[in-house]
């Protein structure tokens, strides 16, 4: 267990959930952040 998922033992088990539902906050943030940058290149953004 400790070598499949060498992320989650710095998380006590109890905010493992909080810390999935974290990362996945950032990414989506990231991603929503990156297609506002491309569309505002793209000029469909004034």
């Amino acid at each position: 267990m400790a070598y499949t998922k060498p992320i989650l033992k710095m998380f006590p088990p109890t905010s493992e959930h909080a810390a999935k539902v974290t990362m996945l906050t950032v990414y989506a943030l990231m991603v929503i952040a990156i297609i506002f940058i491309v569309l505002r290149e793209a000029g469909l953004f004034s």
